[in-house]
């Protein structure tokens, strides 16, 4: 696994940094690497109690083989906000916001964009904003989310896909 930023805390403020043209264009003697922009996570496996994500921006990060994510968010009450991420080009796993745990979550006014139109059969999907294990009083409102490949999906709840906003409200 590949990282830009990683956060371990209960609590803390992840605010105006700029990762770009990060990560592995290839894997090294087979392996596969993910990366991600930014992760914020709890201590110690723990969920962490409040995080913020604010006014960031992920640009032409790559993984080699692997997945690609701009922002890894696994904590309730996480506020990400003013955010760009930007993907020129198509990988085989790629997602722009990942929110686990996310209850009672604020997620406004970002930018997340997926140039890349794929060349291959997915094994995984593209999206643009995955939520898993909770996301109850979450508030998800003034985002832009674009995806140039019409295999992509813009929201995944769960097990649960959506290829436009409309369907997802």
């Amino acid at each position: 696994q590949e990282e830009g930023i990683i956060v371990l805390a209960d609590t803390g403020i992840v605010e105006r940094n700029h990762i770009k043209n990060n990560g592995l264009r290839t894997g090294g003697f087979g392996e596969n690497f993910d990366f991600a922009g930014i992760t914020v996570d709890g201590i110690g496996g723990q969920v962490a109690k409040q995080m913020t994500v604010v006014n960031n921006m992920i640009s032409g990060n790559y993984a080699g083989g692997g997945g690609r994510t701009g922002i890894v968010v696994r904590t309730r009450r996480a506020r990400i906000i003013h955010n760009t991420i930007i993907h020129p080009t198509r990988q085989v796993i790629s997602t722009g916001i990942d929110l686990t745990n996310g209850d009672s979550s604020t997620v406004q006014n970002n930018i997340v964009i997926e140039y890349g139109i794929r060349n291959i059969v997915l094994v995984a999907p593209l999206v643009l904003f995955r939520q898993s294990n909770g996301a109850a009083g979450l508030v998800s409102d003034y985002n832009v989310f674009f995806c140039a490949d019409t295999g992509g999906f813009i929201v995944t709840r769960g097990s649960v896909r959506f290829r436009s906003l409309s369907a997802y409200r």
